[in-house]
């Protein structure tokens, strides 16, 4: 979600998902979550930025306060586990069964043989 910089009459919020791939109505449960918790916990929202974080090398990122995604489904499991407002925004039996899920989609994933790995490593051992 951005709120891109205007004149008063030209403002406008811009809510773009993060993955089509996800489920929209657990992401939009986030996004409404994640924005509540920041106007009841007064959290100021950080300044504009205008240069592509893409072009940024880590020490830039990381002095504009820029943080990496999560780099695997592992990861973000990992991360939603640790999380109180994840646990506060879905409630404590819709947080756990959903992280109980997403854990055993992962050990799934992590033990399936694909194509590449057989054709790379086939021969070779």
């Amino acid at each position: 979600m951005r709120i891109p910089s205007a004149p008063p009459k030209g403002k406008r919020m811009e809510l773009r998902f993060p993955d089509s791939a996800g489920n929209q109505y657990l992401q939009f449960a986030v996004i409404l979550g994640m924005g509540l918790d920041g106007i009841e916990n007064k959290i100021d929202p950080p300044e504009s930025m205008e240069r592509n974080i893409f072009d940024m090398n880590p020490e830039e990122r990381k002095k504009y306060g820029i943080k990496s995604m999560p780099a695997s489904l592992g990861q973000a499991i990992e991360t939603f586990g640790q999380s109180e407002l994840m646990k506060k925004i879905f409630g404590e039996y819709v947080y756990n069964n959903l992280l109980r899920l997403k854990e055993k989609e992962w050990d799934e994933f992590r033990s399936h043989v694909t194509d590449w790995e057989i054709d790379r490593y086939l021969d070779i051992y």
